[in-house]
């Protein structure tokens, strides 16, 4: 244990002296100097700050830990561990484990506590883990913890109280420190703005490279500041220019110094990172040859290469020398850092800028040829020029308008067979002995149905029996001579009952309805209304040709005006899309029927290929019609631009 922890030795009634509060104030200011005068080192500081505890709360064991917060929860890293006897490792391995164990809670609860953590000895009194967390912005970032001995849980409390008034040096310390840091920031920032104003009291691209290489060695204490510009590209290789020196306003750029000075910035360029060459060590861990042979011949000089990015490329390099016997700060690093990041943008416009127009423009050329065919941001080309290339053939691409319309095959020849006369249905035709029914074909002058002719045969027997009768009184006035009136009003009679007997003989014969053509039967299945009635005209069947199949179109109202007679176009059947047909429009009906919201009108027409089995009549599907030429972006955007006009013409615009 360090010689400012109070050892176990001590005596009781020095004990009872320092919990009294017996320390004298020039004790505690030398303890306030001393955690006041802590420097940077962290480790250090807790290890004054952990000893200064020990002392105000008479300790014999301590440590300190750092909180690291990870994903899985929080660790306790040890920083210090003193005790003030020779224990070995292992020992003090088991020691930390407990630190830790009983500090992890105060933690994670952000609160001090104070734990027994043995049994009272003969003298009564018990050993405590005095803990207190150390804060940086109202967050536990550090722990420390004492073991001391005392009389109970509330004398341990007040040393604990003790322990926290130390502890909160380190709110201190942490304050301080950033303090400090943001004033070397904002040293190096303000550096950096006034290198801004010396570029901006200039004209030129190397009038600015001189101003800042001047600034730069007088800020940074640099024996010597060059700024060098990257020429040619990548592909051709690159190389540097030298473009300024510090307090040198002329120069031969083929003379010894140059040619090295710029070497060193090359082998920066290539590296694209800071070489610092230091003979005496600690330098970065790059190639820094043409810097070891350049510091050689310039009296074993420091070297900082700090490369200068503009969008993620090299475009400068700055090199600063230092004598062997000053190295460069921290701060000087920082302003240079900086520099670079906020300065080259300028540069680089001031370079730009100062060429003369013919070299602009050729430039501007080439980097546009690159930009547009170059390998970078190849996606994006793809991109860029497949996109030109849809919309000049959606603009310029000559293509056909085609209307779809849902269509339905229909046949050519399709007759309906009414009811002849009011009555009752008799028997139906047969084919091979089976009831006509829909989907048998049948042949011309085939019996499809008889109606029941009973009430005709007996309407015909009276009509004819009155036909005789008038016919026998004609005979009987003829052959008495003088009753020729009454003759011929009986012979007049006789032929009104021979022809209403002669109409309901035709009526006999129209019961008989036979099949008009050779076709199938599309409707009428009569199979289960033998003698039920029918009045006149009803339809009893629908014939149609299969042979013979036309399409059947619904075209809506905003298509029709393509539509023309002798168009061709295509369809497609619902149960074969795969393959398509070709047709052409024989005739348009000009009246529109509403249907499912629209305006639909008839349009027929006529199919190339007329044979096919598995057509039927009333198969569906989808039809297209070649009707006007029209470019691409017209046939996508169309309905749209129609909806759009139409809806403005209704608001008057």
């Amino acid at each position: 244990m360090s010689s400012g922890m109070v050892q176990g030795s001590q005596s009781q009634k020095e004990k009872e002296k320092d919990e009294r509060g017996g320390n004298t104030d020039a004790a505690r200011l030398k303890i306030v100097q001393r955690l006041l005068a802590a420097g940077d080192n962290l480790p250090a500081f807790l290890q004054d700050l952990l000893n200064t505890q020990a002392m105000v709360v008479a300790g014999t064991e301590a440590a300190a830990f750092m909180v690291d917060r990870q994903a899985s929860g929080i660790k306790l890293v040890p920083v210090v561990h003193m005790r003030p006897d020779q224990a070995a490792d292992d020992v003090r391995k088991k020691a930390v484990e407990a630190f830790v164990q009983i500090l992890t809670p105060c933690v994670e609860q952000n609160r001090e506590g104070a734990f027994e953590v043995g049994t009272p000895d003969d003298s009564g009194e018990a050993q405590f883990c005095l803990a207190t967390v150390l804060r940086a912005d109202a967050q536990a970032v550090g722990v420390t913890a004492v073991i001391t001995r005392c009389r109970g849980l509330d004398r341990a409390r007040q040393r604990l109280a003790s322990m926290e008034l130390v502890a909160g040096y380190f709110e201190i310390y942490h304050m301080r420190r950033g303090t400090e840091a943001a004033k070397q920031v904002a040293s190096s920032h303000q550096g950096v703005l006034q290198l801004i104003g010396a570029i901006a009291t200039v004209e030129g691209f190397e009038a600015a490279c001189k101003n800042i290489c001047n600034e730069l060695a007088t800020r940074t204490g640099a024996a010597r500041v060059a700024l060098g510009w990257v020429k040619g590209k990548e592909s051709k290789g690159k190389t540097i220019k030298v473009i300024a020196l510090s307090h040198t306003d002329k120069f031969d750029k083929r003379q010894e110094l140059l040619v090295s000075t710029r070497k060193v910035m090359e082998e920066c360029l290539d590296q694209d990172q800071i070489v610092h060459y230091d003979p005496a060590g600690g330098g970065t861990d790059t190639v820094s040859r043409e810097a070891t042979i350049y510091s050689r011949e310039n009296g074993n000089c420091v070297l900082v290469s700090v490369p200068l990015r503009r969008l993620g490329n090299v475009a400068g390099v700055l090199m600063l020398e230092y004598a062997a016997d000053k190295k460069p700060d921290q701060n000087a690093a920082t302003m240079v850092s900086l520099t670079g990041d906020v300065l080259t943008p300028q540069l680089h416009d001031r370079h730009e800028n100062d060429r003369n127009i013919a070299v602009k423009v050729g430039y501007s050329i080439k980097s546009f040829g690159e930009k547009t065919i170059g390998e970078k941001y190849m996606l994006a080309k793809i991109i860029t020029v497949a996109v030109i290339i849809a919309l000049a053939v959606l603009i310029f691409y000559p293509a056909v308008y085609r209307v779809s319309a849902p269509f339905s095959f229909a046949s050519v020849d399709r007759r309906t067979v009414p009811a002849p006369a009011q009555g009752f249905l008799g028997e139906v035709g047969k084919v091979d002995g089976i009831d006509i029914r829909p989907g048998m074909r049948v042949k011309q002058g085939q019996i499809l149905v008889s109606m029941d002719t009973t009430d005709m045969v007996l309407q015909k027997a009276e009509a004819q029996s009155r036909a005789n009768a008038y016919q026998k009184e004609a005979d009987q006035k003829l052959k008495e001579g003088n009753k020729t009136v009454e003759a011929m009003i009986a012979l007049r009679q006789r032929d009104a009952a021979q022809a209403e007997a002669d109409l309901w003989s035709w009526r006999m014969d129209q019961a008989i309805i036979r099949a008009p053509f050779d076709g199938e039967v599309l409707r009428g299945d009569l199979h289960e209304r033998r003698g039920s009635p029918v009045k006149e005209g009803e339809a009893l069947f629908e014939i149609g040709s299969t042979s013979a199949l036309e399409v059947e179109l619904n075209v809506k109202d905003k298509d029709i005006q393509y539509i023309k007679v002798g168009q061709e176009g295509e369809v497609a059947s619902n149960s074969d899309p795969g393959s398509s047909y070709k047709f052409k429009v024989t005739r348009i009906v000009p009246l529109g029927e509403p249907k499912e919201a629209h305006n639909i009108f008839r349009v027929y027409g006529e199919l190339q290929d007329k044979d096919i089995p598995a057509w039927k009549p009333g198969m569906t599907g989808e039809a297209k019609v070649k009707t006007v030429p029209a470019r691409l972006i017209w046939i996508w955007t169309h309905p749209l631009t129609d909806w759009i006009r139409l809806r403005m013409w209704g608001l008057g615009l």
